[in-house]
């Protein structure tokens, strides 16, 4: 079977397949922490709220996360599966599920993705469940238990919760 054969021998998605885990949803409490109440008569007592100036850093530097549930998955992959998948990661942007990966690209970005070099990296991706075909041409979903770039949690709110 070709190179080009193998890749897309996949299934296309219209959505991606992957589902986030780790996730957990939970209810909130159902009280104000500023609000204290007299437990003997239901009435509040005080009520104050205290405005705080919070500073946090921030990192600047584009990133992406691999997850440990992926590197068991990153371990199969060989060397030009795995300049691909540097490729994919140079290419995702914040917050998206989805990453155009054109062979020009791919090559320009290391010469060891030209010709049937890219079909077989691909196919690597494919095959351990990396990445998944789209029904839009060079367009892939990515596995955000494997990487993601941003936060899960709002990824995780995209899905139908009965689906998680």
């Amino acid at each position: 079977m070709g190179d080009v054969t193998r890749v897309k021998s996949h299934p296309e998605y219209k959505a991606s397949p992957f589902r986030v885990d780790d996730i957990e949803w939970v209810t909130p409490r159902d009280r104000d922490p500023d609000i204290l109440i007299d437990k003997s008569s239901g009435e509040i007592k005080e009520y104050e709220r205290v405005k705080r100036q919070v500073i946090v850093p921030r990192d600047t530097a584009i990133y992406t996360k691999v997850f440990r549930a992926g590197l068991k998955v990153l371990a199969n992959i060989g060397r030009r599966g795995t300049v691909m998948l540097y490729h994919i990661q140079d290419e995702l942007r914040p917050g998206s599920i989805m990453v155009e990966v054109d062979r020009v690209k791919a090559e320009r970005f290391h010469k060891s993705l030209s010709g049937p070099s890219y079909y077989v990296a691909l196919t690597e991706l494919l095959e351990n469940g990396v990445i998944a075909r789209s029904n839009r041409k060079n367009w892939y979903y990515i596995n955000p238990n494997v990487m993601f770039n941003g936060d899960r949690r709002k990824l995780a709110k995209r899905f139908d919760k009965k689906d998680v």
